[in-house]
């Protein structure tokens, strides 16, 4: 259901995870394509443009 995946992605966002949830997409990419949904896709893409904006703004290494 896109419904409850959109929940789970909002949820591990929201709790700060979201360079886990990039690494996750990394290893597995199969995931990202499983559904073939454009929802999906813009979740994918949202993650990595929130890891990149974080990356920016808050160094995770120092």
């Amino acid at each position: 259901m896109p419904g409850k995946r959109s929940v789970t992605v909002n949820l591990v966002i929201s709790q700060d995870q979201s360079l886990l949830l990039f690494l996750l997409f990394l290893f597995f990419p199969n995931f990202s394509f499983s559904c073939h949904s454009s929802s999906l896709f813009f979740y994918h893409f949202t993650v990595i443009v929130l890891v990149i904006f974080r990356a920016e703004h808050e160094p995770i290494f120092e």
